[in-house]
């Protein structure tokens, strides 16, 4: 399977998919996993914008 990503993007998207993993692997979430996910978030924006 082909994306056509960037290869920034590609690793933005490996890194999201981690991250869900871990977030619903365990029982309750944290403020910590909440965190992590609005980073990425703000990367995604700011990647899209820059290009």
């Amino acid at each position: 399977i082909i994306l056509g990503l960037e290869p920034t993007l590609a690793i933005l998207l490996a890194l999201t998919l981690v991250v869900s993993i871990v977030t619903f692997a365990l029982e309750r979430t944290n403020i910590l996993l909440g965190a992590v996910h609005v980073l990425l978030f703000l990367a995604y924006l700011m990647l899209i914008f820059a290009n």
